[in-house]
């Protein structure tokens, strides 16, 4: 993203389906998470619901519906909820998760949502909160909700609930010097506010000292020892970032353990499977600007599938360096009709690039091919030297295997990245390298 208002990320649509008895009465629900457009809000703003489905008279009806945020006292825009909002330009990092934790043969519904905006301003928004779902409708238990601070003085309150009703407020924890708050570690407010509920903690939340201690901690507050159900959990995290340009990059990631959206017969390995790939096998055909590169990827059909994933072509001759993209989204696999070179300006890299329409991949199996004609200003396929193979899945992963052309033969150079090499052209006049 150069631009707070580019828009790259697709939200809308089913999140996840999960079949458990979460009322405890002896049949089977499906919850259904969606992400839609909000009607209240600016275009391009989406808000997500909470559907539970139950089987009555052997037909399957819509019991009730939930808009997923922390309880906040009523105001006129919000009715007892700090709406959790994604957008087409998602510029935050970010963790949304839901679980279904089971404590006394019931099933509890765990909400977590921590915010963190440092691309184009600054701030932080975490709220954690627990619905049950009881003769069918869903009510709030407890809510830790950040009611004060976005970069500062950071507030948070827990709402306890009876029946649905808010009984109890307190004021948990508090960086006002005027507040008098129950304690002033963060760590043990939360932890002791969800040890009420017998929600247990990670170790390493339980010892923040400072609300603003995890800002760069996008996972779930909650310790393995729970007996938990992933719903699903979306994550968008700062991948790269070029200040000096005023450029950042995105990555979006939905993990989901109980998933009925997929084909259960077919079988595919685990996301996990990919935090550790082997080098990724490259072969390459040149003839004068024409240019072909094959890139063996381990389980390519399956990483397609687990969306969020990009593979990269980078080049070079020694001198100057491109790159091509090929990037997985919404379960469908592209090239990027794009090319970028790699330039310098005070001191800083980025890759900057402009539209390219002489670029194809093709998939064969484990094989991702790629045919393109190089720009006249850059090298020609001949002249050559470096290709690199970077993989970045969707669990926010980088792979890297690059190779030194000798010749016929590709000499292997493990995780040595072009972009080490000292091959930036000057950011002014880039533009004649890829024309």
């Amino acid at each position: 993203m150069c631009e707070w208002g580019e828009k790259w990320f697709e939200p809308s649509g089913i999140l996840s389906a999960t079949i458990l008895d979460f009322d405890s009465d002896g049949s089977e629900e499906m919850l259904l998470c969606i992400a839609e457009e909000c009607t209240h809000y600016d275009q391009d703003f989406y808000h997500i619901k909470l559907d539970m489905y139950e089987v009555e008279n052997g037909n399957i009806v819509q019991a009730d519906t939930e808009l997923l945020g922390a309880y906040i006292p009523s105001n006129p825009t919000q009715t007892e909820r700090n709406e959790v909002i994604l957008q087409r330009n998602y510029w935050s990092e970010e963790i949304i998760a839901v679980n279904a934790v089971q404590m006394n043969g019931k099933y509890y519904i765990m909400c977590e949502n921590h915010s963190v905006a440092g691309a184009f301003a600054d701030g932080e928004e975490q709220s954690y909160w627990m619905l049950e779902y009881v003769n069918g409708s869903f009510q709030y238990i407890c809510s830790f909700t950040q009611t004060s601070g976005g970069s500062s003085d950071f507030a948070y309150t827990g709402y306890a609930f009876e029946d649905g009703i808010c009984t109890k407020s307190d004021l948990y924890y508090s960086e006002w010097y005027e507040d008098f708050p129950l304690y002033t570690d963060f760590g043990q407010a939360i932890t002791n506010f969800f040890g009420n509920y017998g929600i247990q903690l990670d170790n390493t939340v339980q010892n923040y000292k400072n609300a603003y201690d995890g800002y760069d901690r996008f996972r779930s507050i909650l310790s393995p020892e729970n007996d938990r159900t992933l719903i699903f959990e979306l994550v968008n995290t700062m991948t790269a970032s070029d200040w000096s340009n005023n450029s950042f990059e995105f990555s979006a990631s939905l993990d989901i353990e109980n998933d009925l959206l997929d084909n259960e017969s077919e079988e595919i390995v685990a996301e996990e499977y990919f935090d550790d790939m082997k080098p990724t096998e490259v072969s390459v055909v040149c003839d004068g600007q024409n240019l072909q590169v094959n890139m063996t990827v381990d389980c390519f059909s399956d990483f397609v599938k687990y969306n969020g994933g990009r593979i990269r072509l980078q080049l070079s001759d020694g001198n100057i360096a491109i790159q091509f993209e090929y990037e997985v989204e919404d379960g469908e696999a592209g090239v990027c009709n794009s090319i970028y070179v790699l330039v310098e300006s005070g001191g800083s890299l980025s890759w900057v690039g402009t539209g390219w329409h002489d670029i194809m991949c093709t998939e064969n199996g484990n094989v991702l091919t790629w045919n393109c004609v190089l720009p006249d200003g850059s090298f020609s396929a001949d002249d050559m030297k470096y290709i690199e193979a970077e993989i970045f899945t969707s669990r926010s992963r980088l792979h890297v295997s690059t190779y030194e052309k000798k010749g016929d033969q590709l000499e292997y150079l493990g995780e040595q990245q072009i972009v080490q090499m000292g091959v930036a052209v000057p950011s002014s006049g880039y533009h004649q390298y890829i024309e």
